[in-house]
């Protein structure tokens, strides 16, 4: 009887058993539960109200020059990606008002 394929098998088997252990043990634990210390919770389409830490920017990026941006209480709308509101609202282009 040819005992090369189950002494293979037994080997091939063993590397996986080890290669297994190995990246269980390497894993570790968080240090706190979920948010803490973790990147912070993203913005969501939920219905409760949201907070968000630093500037917030909607419709800018791919390809998308001009879009709304809230940077410390101050709102911009349309001044561009470099562009920081200097009042509570600033607009950069005409408004329309029916």
């Amino acid at each position: 009887m040819n005992k090369k394929p189950l002494i293979l098998s037994l080997i091939l088997t063993m590397a996986f058993v080890f290669a297994g252990i190995q990246t269980v043990s390497a894993w570790n634990r968080p240090t706190s539960n979920p948010p803490g210390n973790n990147a912070s919770a993203p913005l969501h389409t939920g219905s409760i109200g949201q907070i968000k830490e630093g500037g917030l920017t909607v419709g800018e990026g791919s390809g998308i020059s001009v879009g709304l941006r809230v940077i410390n209480g101050n709102v911009a709308i349309g001044l561009g990606s470099t562009g920081t509101p200097q009042q509570k609202l600033h607009v950069g282009g005409n408004i329309r008002a029916d």
